[in-house]
């Protein structure tokens, strides 16, 4: 019988990723928007959200939306 790669010292890979990534910018956007967004959700260590905060977003959205993004 094979042996797994586990057993010769591979890395254990958890599928359920027990929110590690929380506050990383996965999605590949500008940091200002990625902020914003967060803010946005309530995500206190973001700082409180503004109106600027609510620009970034749409902006985003508008642009991402006609395929400049």
């Amino acid at each position: 019988m094979a042996k797994s790669g586990a057993s010769k010292g591979a890395k254990k890979i958890n599928a359920f990723n027990d929110g590690k990534l929380e506050g990383v910018n996965v999605a590949s956007m500008p940091d200002h928007v990625f902020e914003s967004i967060q803010r946005q959700y309530g995500n206190k260590k973001y700082g409180e959200y503004t109106i600027e905060d609510k620009k970034n977003v749409i902006n985003h959205y508008k642009k991402q939306k006609k395929g400049k993004v």
